[in-house]
């Protein structure tokens, strides 16, 4: 489950000519599910499957989200 608000935050550093933008994202993301590692790994690598999982999930999701709004 995702629910973001997005906003914009745009400035200009001094001297500089380039308008920087950045969003700015509030929500709460709950993921739930079951991630299988077949075969033999140590608890470090399969902690970072599991984290490489996890942000390329939520980087989709929040990707979706932020299509969707004007």
């Amino acid at each position: 489950m995702f629910s973001l608000n997005r906003g914009l935050q745009t400035y200009r550093e001094y001297g500089d000519s380039v308008l920087h933008t950045h969003y700015l994202l509030n929500g709460m993301i709950i993921i739930n599910g079951n991630l299988t590692i077949k075969g033999f790994c140590s608890h470090r690598d399969a902690e970072g499957i599991l984290i490489n999982h996890l942000m390329a999930t939520v980087y989709k999701e929040v990707r979706e989200q932020l299509d969707k709004q004007p």
